[in-house]
């Protein structure tokens, strides 16, 4: 209201003035307020997540406790609890997935890859770019925790070989010494740029199900693989 009042009396630069002190000195508060409030909050709180159902639930149950408290109205009750019910019941069903995903991500941050292991609400981190600042890896990977509900870092493992539940994960961050052995996997991750993959040298070595190419590589590369796979 007061910035509308300053934009009103702009034909007075006195009293405009003296509204546009008022307003600044009262947002600047406030704003200084909610940033004090922001720190409070438990980090969990930060990687907060509702979905359009339970967001709706949500305002279900505010609205009718409202009416309730205003209208005493005992249908309004009711619908509050229930909605509240229903939104319990989905949380619940959010914590349990959240609890039991097993999740293997491969990030395109500016033009790199970052690899990570997502395991319930935890997840370790098998590769990254040092090069890359943290604010552009947090403009990716901050949404992607707060999806998953996986925010919790745990110690990073640096083993090219991973046992990913029933299948086995190779993580190539350079090209490998190809030997006449076999030895299978089921999907490897190239992370090196290359400027070319030998698409069937690697399939006589590890007989991978699925390769997949980080964005280390150039879309040339990207494209050339995959018209020899084809």
């Amino acid at each position: 209201v007061l910035g509308m009042l300053v934009v009103v009396f702009s034909a007075l630069p006195s009293l405009a003035s003296a509204l546009a002190i008022i307003t600044t000195f009262i947002a600047v508060r406030f704003n200084a307020l909610v940033y004090s409030l922001q720190k409070i909050n438990p980090p969990s709180f930060h990687f907060l997540s509702l979905s359009t159902i339970e967001l709706l639930m949500l305002y279900c149950c505010i609205a009718g406790a409202a009416v309730f408290l205003l209208k005493k109205r005992k249908n309004a009750l009711f619908i509050s609890l229930t909605s509240c019910c229903i939104l319990l019941c989905l949380l619940c069903t959010d914590e349990w997935t959240a609890l039991h995903q097993n999740k293997l991500v491969v990030y395109n941050i500016n033009h790199t890859a970052q690899v990570e292991l997502i395991q319930g609400k935890c997840y370790s981190i098998l590769h990254t770019d040092t090069a890359i600042s943290q604010d552009k890896k947090d403009y990716t990977l901050k949404p992607a925790h707060t999806a998953w509900h996986a925010w919790q870092q745990i110690p990073t493992t640096n083993n090219e070989m991973l046992q990913f539940g029933k299948y086995k994960v190779l993580l190539l961050n350079e090209e490998p010494p190809y030997a006449s052995h076999t030895f299978p996997v089921d999907y490897i991750i190239i992370n090196y740029k290359a400027n070319n993959i030998n698409l069937e040298q690697l399939q006589q070595s590890f007989s991978p199900k699925l390769i997949i190419l980080s964005t280390n590589n150039s879309r040339k590369t990207i494209e050339k693989c995959l018209n020899a796979a084809a």
